[in-house]
């Protein structure tokens, strides 16, 4: 486990099955020994300093056959030379067009080489400093902050060879032979996991500790506004690690082989720290995994997808909120996910909401609390009737 392997992980975040192709703009070569490194991941790579034409014909024959038939293939193409700066140098770009399917690297300060060694080594940082005051480190120079740091029996557990490949390994096997590896587990997380709870007696505890550390870290960077104070005890990655976070995250969710077990963890955080916010959109990630018919899948994902949008738009017009159960009555289940959504609406009530659901039972309770609720059967039967 290496700032190289990080990086790679760093990048493979960057895409996905809508976006499955990288530009690495990369005018010193610092990365151009990680080429072998991603073709040995499975990463189809275009490496645009030899035999251009060549590469330019590769990177189509992929474009046009490799990806379209295979969703979870992934492309990097590798240039070595300054990223175009405006539109007439973008036009002169002869990969210009794989952007409509891609992302660019680097784009932004978390894609700056000195930004990742600090997320990799988050308790080196004054280490750190010291490298980076004489001019850019090597890799070899930022992996001896490592201090030799091995974990041979983490990793034959795991089949993992960086932070992410670890980490998501050990989320998804079911058993192990013993405990021996706890104690790297350990040395691991406090390096790569501050604040995170490795005590265990068993491999399920630690599991379940390590979805609740990951899961909750991801709501808390989402969230618009102060954490209540009721959750203010929950162990939370800190902001330096949001990339890696949501890195792990997406990926796991992005593993049809772990996608039930992924909602099934967060079903369980949601019910034990009262998200609510989170609960309906693991609904709709459950929905999209078990509906019966393609139209219902697209639906619960197309859901998620404008739920997504919204969120990380300027505008905000969906905003996430926690819920209260403390609003409800005492005789309602604190437990009860529809429960958890109504006292968000209670939060509101003296700004008279509307709560949108069909379910019957969730209306009449709402209703006897003093919310007002509508389906969206009814809203479209109104539009529909106001054209007549």
């Amino acid at each position: 486990m290496d700032i190289q392997g990080y990086i790679l992980d760093h990048w493979i975040g960057k895409m996905s099955a809508e976006h499955p192709v990288l530009m690495v703009y990369d005018k010193e070569g610092t990365y151009y020994d990680l080429l072998p490194m991603l073709k040995d991941r499975g990463v189809r790579v275009i490496d645009t300093t030899k035999a251009h034409l060549h590469a330019r014909l590769s990177a189509q024959r992929i474009w046009c056959k490799d990806l379209s038939l295979n969703k979870d293939v992934r492309m990097v193409i590798y240039r070595k030379r300054t990223m175009p700066s405006n539109n007439r140098l973008w036009v002169e770009e002869p990969y210009a067009a794989f952007m409509k399917g891609g992302s660019i690297f680097p784009q932004g300060p978390q894609d700056m080489y000195e930004n990742m060694c600090r997320s990799f080594l988050l308790a080196k940082q004054n280490e750190l400093n010291q490298l980076f005051e004489t001019g850019t480190p090597g890799f070899n120079l930022v992996n001896a902050l490592l201090d030799g740091a091995a974990y041979p029996e983490l990793e034959q557990l795991t089949g993992g060879k960086s932070v992410t490949e670890t980490t998501i390994g050990l989320l998804s096997i079911n058993s192990c032979a013993d405990m021996k590896w706890q104690k790297e587990w350990k040395a691991f997380s406090e390096a790569q996991f501050p604040g995170l709870d490795t005590s265990g007696n068993s491999l399920q505890e630690i599991q379940s500790k390590l979805w609740t550390y990951l899961l909750f870290s991801e709501f808390v960077f989402d969230l618009p506004e102060a954490l209540p104070d009721n959750l203010k005890s929950v162990p939370i990655a800190p902001t330096e690690m949001k990339e890696k976070v949501y890195l792990i995250c997406d990926q796991l969710r992005n593993r049809i082989d772990l996608r039930e077990r992924y909602v099934r963890a967060a079903n369980k955080v949601t019910e034990q720290l009262g998200l609510t916010d989170a609960k309906v959109i693991d609904e709709l990630d459950y929905l999209k995994v078990s509906l019966k018919t393609a139209e219902g899948k697209k639906s619960a994902e197309n859901a998620l997808r404008y739920i997504n949008r919204n969120i990380d738009s300027k505008d905000r017009t969906i905003k996430l909120k926690v819920s209260d159960t403390s609003l409800l009555p005492e005789d309602f289940n604190k437990k009860s996910p529809d429960n958890m959504i109504l006292s968000v609406a209670l939060k509101f009530k003296g700004d008279n909401p509307i709560l949108l659901t069909p379910d019957n039972g969730l209306q009449a309770k709402a209703k006897v609390l003093g919310i007002a609720t509508v389906s969206l059967r009814d809203i479209l039967s109104r539009t529909k009737n106001r054209f007549k």
